[in-house]
This record gives structure tokens, sequence and C-alpha cells, in this order.
């Protein structure tokens, strides 16, 4: 007997309709039957490289999980690459994404657990909630000196945020939260940062990776944490890894024995962070011709379909190669590690089109998008005669929840606005009056 009340369905899962049984136990067998199946959005296997890779596995978790928090932990610590011309800057903005009590801490401590003293010394628990608390948190203190002071080296940090909610919440505040946004923005490229307002003047340097666990069942509570006010760039500066509806932990999991950078002398080991490393030419030169691949894509609202914008992912690819090449004690990005991040941003461009922020400050502005998003995705690829039930697509998408206060009045807003239609069930041939059947309706814009 399956215990529909255990499952929890963060997204829709195709395959044949489940009929002659309550809603309650189809959406529990359709549950059951994906936890057989990958997972959506799963990172592949191919987007991995080297012992970044093997510390991922030994930590039994899912693999997108635990690969990307070695990578943004290990970026904390401080990667030192060059390469001819502009430098990158590689540090990481990661955000974990899952339901409550999934156990993404837990995969954070396990990682702990395995990593050299130096990850765990460089991390930071406190939440900053605005900019001033970041000038707080990561200003120098009373005895320490001016942040001006000659050959001054601002110190590595890696924010470890078990509720990453808590802190996006406040970028999305007018006012304040566009100066929270905008700092940390910066810091995701440069390591100096301050504001200045009638109580103060706050600067400081750092230099900041953040890996933060989000809890977004769904895209729609993801767009909460990623308002619009995230749309200045802090939103591309992230990279958002979903895990699986479920997953079985190992009570009795225990840490594997890997050296700690020069503890042991075991020539077969990599020694993380061991070497600068080199951003070669031909890493450069697949990260353009990544970039120009561009799709084709449709832009929300309708038009012509324009170029996918790469520009800020080919700059991941760069700093994730280089990464994971200083974690595999590489002196260089060669041809495999620097593929296995154009495989990872590629990935991310898939994830990207489930998880978007915001695109307005309103309920009802969010509303609007949840149905744009859900009438497109359903759309695609049929004909213009093709109409959705509308109670069959509220149901599925649970709008009633979440939206119940202005869910018809937004769906009238698009019909009137000429952005959605009801099918025309009749004509009448004198009058030329049009009756609509407002059970089944489309997007037309």
């Amino acid at each position: 007997m399956i215990d529909a009340a255990n499952y929890i369905l963060p997204f829709e899962v195709d395959g044949d309709e489940i009929t002659n049984v309550s809603t309650i136990y189809a959406n529990a067998a359709r549950a059951e039957r994906a936890e057989k199946e990958p997972y959506p959005l799963a990172m592949p296997e191919i987007a991995t490289y080297g012992y970044a890779a093997e510390l991922a596995r030994d930590a039994e978790a899912p693999l997108g999980y635990a690969y990307m928090s070695v990578l943004t932990l290990f970026s904390g610590v401080g990667v030192r690459c060059h390469k001819k011309g502009e430098q990158i800057v590689p540090r990481l903005y990661t955000a974990l994404i899952a339901g409550p009590g999934f156990g993404k801490s837990r995969l954070i401590n396990r990682l702990l657990m395995m990593l050299p003293n130096r990850v765990r010394s460089i991390i930071e628990t406190s939440t900053p909630v605005s900019a001033p608390g970041l000038a707080q948190l990561f200003g120098p203190g009373k005895d320490d000196p001016p942040i001006n002071t000659p050959g001054f080296q601002p110190p590595h940090r890696c924010l470890v945020l078990d509720e990453l909610r808590q802190m996006m919440a406040n970028t999305n505040i007018p006012g304040s939260g566009t100066q929270f946004a905008s700092e940390l923005c910066s810091l995701w490229y440069g390591d100096g940062c301050g504001s200045t307002d009638k109580k103060a003047k706050r600067n400081y340097r750092v230099k900041l990776s953040i890996l933060g666990a989000l809890m977004a069942q769904a895209p729609e509570d993801f767009r909460r944490s990623f308002g619009s006010e995230t749309q200045g760039g802090l939103y591309d500066r992230f990279l958002f890894v979903p895990g699986p509806r479920t997953w079985k932990w190992a009570d009795t999991w225990e840490p594997p024995f890997h050296d700690d950078i020069g503890l042991i002398d075991e020539p077969e080991r990599p020694a993380p962070l061991s070497h600068d490393v080199e951003i070669t030419a031909e890493a450069l030169r697949m990260k353009e011709e990544w970039v120009e691949a561009a799709p084709l894509v449709f832009t929300m609202g309708g038009g012509e379909p324009e170029k996918a914008i790469r520009g800020r992912l080919g700059e991941m690819a760069l700093r994730i190669a280089a990464i994971s090449a200083a974690i595999n004690g590489d002196r260089l990005t060669t041809r495999d590690c620097m593929e296995a991040a154009l495989k990872l941003v590629e990935w991310q461009e898939n994830v990207r089109k489930v998880y978007k922020p915001s695109e307005g400050n309103t309920i009802d502005d969010e509303c609007a998008q949840a149905i744009e998003e859900a009438f497109r995705e359903e759309q695609d690829g049929k004909p213009n005669s093709y109409y959705v039930r509308w109670k069959d697509m509220t149901d599925r998408k649970h709008w009633y929840r979440k939206y119940a206060s202005c869910l018809r009045r937004v769906k009238d807003m698009l019909v009137d606005s000429d952005l959605m239609e009801y099918k025309v069930e009749s004509v009448d041939a004198k009058t030329k009056n049009i009756k609509y059947d407002k059970r089944l309706i489309r997007w037309v814009a």
C-alpha cells in the first residue's frame, strides 16, 4: 500500500494517466514510479571532473548537491589562477534547492568532516540581511589594520547558510534590498565594497563565496526568494542545484580518509590547491565557441526568437574549470576539465528554464508569470487549435493554494488584455454574437 502522505511532488511526472483511483493515490503512484527514474534536472555525471568528483561520490549524497558543494567550499579557500588578458575570479555562489527536511544541511556537515582543515577555517555561518550587515560581518575589527593599509590582503570567506531564503528575502525589499543585492553582485567580481548613509560610512574587503540551502518545493516558491530585485544581476551570478524528490541517507556513513593537504606522502593522491592554475588558450577558445553556439530562444511576452545570452555562463565555466583543476592538483585547465565545465553550465541553462526570478513585485505579477509559463510549456509544439482545461491546469499546479486572492482577477486581466483567449463555442449567424466555452483557454501572445 502506498502511503501518499509521505510524498511531495515538486515536479509533474510524465506518463500515462492513472484513472479510476483517487487523485491522492494517483499522485502517490506517480511519485513511487518517479523514484525509480532519474530525477528532473539532475546534474549529468559527465559534468564532473577529477578529485572533486571523487570527493562528491564519497559523500553518498545526490551528485549535483555534493559536487557543487565541493567546488564552492574550495573556491572559498582561494584558488590561484591566471590567464592572458583580463583575469577571472574563481569564486562561486551556489544554491541547493529542495523541500524542508531533505538533508541539505546534512550533506554540508558530511563534507566538512571530509575536507581539509583549511576549508573549515574559512566558513562563516552568520546570515547577513542587509548591506550594513555585510560590512559588520566582514569589516575590520577594532584590533585589525585598516583595509587601506599597504599590503592588506582581503580574507577568504565562504558563507555557508542553512537557510539562504532568509538572506535572499531581504534583497527583495525596495530601496535597501537593491543596495544589498548590488553589494553581493560586486563581491562576485571583486573584493571591496561599501556604502554610506546618514549614520556611517562602511567599507570592507573580502573574497566571498556562498553556499546556501534554499527551501523551494516548486518554481513559484523559488521566485519568492529570487524576486525582481535580483534581476539586476544577482540571479545570474548564482548556480542552482535542484535535488531529487527523496533521498535515503545512510545512517551508517562514515567519512572516508582523504589526505589532508601535505600530511601523507601518497603520490597517487591529488594535492588540492597545491599549484597555481593556468587557464589555457584552448580553454578560452572552447568557451568562446560555446558562447557563440547559443540556441535561439523565445522571450517572455512573445515576439521573434532571440539568441540566448551565454556570456555569464561562459565566465562561470572558466571559474569552474579553474577550481576543479586546482582541486585535482593540475597546473593547467585540460581539455577534459573544460569540457566537463561546459557540460555543467549547459545543465545550468536547463535548470534556469524552470527556476526563474520573479518579474514583478506583487502577488498579481507573480501569479501572471506563473500562468504564462505554465501555458507556454503546455502549448509548446501543439497547434493553435489546442486549448487547455482551466480547472485541470489550476488543480495540477495547485494555484488556489498560493493565489486564491487574485487568480480569477489575473486570469480575467490576461483575457481582457488579449494575452489569453477562451475557446469559441458558437457564433450566432444573425447577431454575430460569440459564445465562449470558458472552461477551455489558451495563451495567445
